[in-house]
Parts: C-alpha cells; structure tokens; sequence
C-alpha cells in the first residue's frame, strides 16, 4: 500500500498525490512537469537542459552525468512536493492522508467514506 495526500479545490475537484517518490518524474523530468501544471519547474527544466547540452561541450562527462542523473534523481525525490505546493497555491486544500494502491483507489476510498 501507498500513502497518498487527498487535496480538494474550492470547486470540489480532487487530487490524491502519492508521497515519496515519483517514478513519472524521475523518467519524464520536463513532460511530467508541464503535465501536472508545474510551469515554473518545467520552465526550470527546460533551461537546465538547454544550459547543460552547451556546457557538455566544455566538460562532457561531467555534464552528462549530471544531466542524466543529478536531475532525474532531483524531480523523482521533489517531485511529489512540489505538487502539494502548487496545488495548495492554486487554492486545493489538504483533507485526509489515505493508504491504497493507486491514486484512483485513494480517491474512491476517501468519497466511499464520506468526508468529501
């Protein structure tokens, strides 16, 4: 089972994020971002890989283990984190943690038990 934060907007819209790590994030860095509405990560993102791709000309290994590893590594550990921020900046409020296996079944257990 996986924990999971149930966030709920002013509109009734729910989010269920996982705590921990992000695989998505970890393997898709910039996509996941623009996906989840991170704007100002991607933004990040897009720059650092831009910025590396011309410095790995400079110091190549260097460069490509940091691209290739120190990120990823970065947006799977913070990833999930960066969620709660921006959704409780866009107004969602924290509610209840839940444990499931999936974001969906935290949802549906957190509706099934009435505390919406």
């Amino acid at each position: 089972m996986k924990t999971y934060k149930i966030f709920v907007s002013p509109l009734g819209q729910t989010e269920a994020i996982k705590q921990g790590w992000s695989w998505p994030g970890c393997l898709f860095t910039t996509m996941w971002a623009l996906v989840k509405k991170l704007w100002g990560i991607a933004a990040v993102l897009f720059g650092s890989g831009v910025l590396l791709s011309i410095l790995m000309s400079v110091e190549f290994y260097f460069f490509l283990g940091v691209s290739l590893l120190g990120i990823p590594i970065l947006v799977g550990s913070l990833g999930n984190q960066w969620r709660e921020k921006n959704l409780v900046k866009r107004g969602y409020e924290y509610k209840e943690t839940v444990e499931a296996q999936t974001p969906e079944a935290a949802l549906a257990l957190w509706t099934k038990e009435g505390k919406q």
